[in-house]
C-alpha cells in the first residue's frame, strides 16, 4: 500500500509535464509499481529507471548514460520539468547529477521517501504505512525503517560504473 499511495501522491503533486526519475536500486519497487499504475495512459512516458547510486555517481560517464536516458541540458534550458526520486536521506546522488548540468542545477527537482535535507520534500504517504505513528515522528526517527527498505532484494543492483557497449552506455 506504501508504494500505491507514495506514486499517486508523485502523479498529484507533478504535473503530467513532469518527468520522474526513480533511482535504482532503492527506489526500483517505486519504479514498479508507476509503471503498473500507469500502464496504457499518458503518464506511463513520464516514468524512468535510472541506475545512479553512490557507486557510480562519480564515473566519468555518468553525463552520457543520463543524456541517453531522457536528462540533457539542452532539455532542461527549454522546460523540461525532471523530479528525482530516492528513498532518502540527504540527496547525495540527486546533488551529484544536479553536478553535471551546473547551469540548469537548480531546476532538477528531488522528492525522497525520508528527507533530513529541508531541500527536498518527505513522504508522509509512504511513511504512514511504514509506521502510523509517522505523522507525529520526526524524520530522523524513520531512518531505521528506510534502512531496512533498502536492503530488500531487488532485482537490479547496484551499478558500480557505466560501460559502453554497442554505442550505448550500460550501469554494470
Amino acid at each position: 500500500m506504501a508504494h500505491f499511495s507514495f506514486v499517486a501522491e508523485m502523479l498529484a503533486l507533478y504535473s503530467s509535464e513532469t518527468d520522474l526519475y526513480f533511482l535504482a536500486r532503492d527506489s526500483e519497487f517505486l519504479y514498479d509499481v508507476a509503471k503498473l499504475v500507469t500502464e496504457g495512459t499518458n503518464d506511463a512516458k513520464r516514468i524512468h529507471l535510472i541506475n545512479v547510486s553512490h557507486a557510480n555517481m562519480s564515473d566519468e560517464n555518468l553525463r552520457n548514460y543520463l543524456q541517453e536516458n531522457g536528462i540533457t541540458e539542452e532539455k532542461i534550458r527549454t522546460g523540461k520539468k525532471i523530479i528525482l526520486i530516492d528513498t532518502g536521506f540527504a540527496g547525495t546522488i540527486p546533488k551529484k547529477i544536479g553536478d553535471v548540468f551546473p547551469n540548469v542545477r537548480s531546476k532538477i527537482k528531488t522528492h525522497l521517501i525520508v528527507s533530513a535535507n529541508t531541500e527536498h520534500p518527505s513522504s508522509r504517504a509512504f511513511l504512514i504505512h511504514l509506521n502510523p505513528s509517522a505523522n507525529r515522528l520526526k524524520t530522523s526517527e524513520m531512518h531505521g525503517s528506510i534502512v531496512n527498505y533498502e536492503h530488500l532484494a531487488r532485482f537490479s543492483d547496484r551499478s558500480s560504473r557505466f560501460f559502453l557497449l554497442d554505442g550505448k552506455y550500460h550501469p554494470i
